[in-house]
């Protein structure tokens, strides 16, 4: 998380997090959440370095990630 915040920042990124699950029976480990202003940022920055990143996490996990977008309603 910390290279994708590294790398996503310039581009829009305006908040980063990551949740770890609490019950060990629980079918994610962890979610990540990245916020940014608009669908339009985060399609145009994060796409493009998508295969950097999944490089990187083959450093920590071999489960193969899940994306879904998502908006905040309020």
């Amino acid at each position: 998380m910390v290279m994708v915040c590294k790398v996503l920042e310039p581009h829009g990124l305006i908040r980063a997090e990551v949740d770890k699950a609490a019950d060990p029976t629980s079918p994610f480990i962890a979610a990540g959440r990245l916020c940014f202003n608009s669908l339009e940022y985060f399609q145009n920055c994060f796409f493009a370095r998508a295969g950097e990143f999944a490089s990187d996490m083959l450093n920590y996990t071999d489960i193969p990630p899940q994306i879904q977008i998502s908006e905040i309603v309020k």
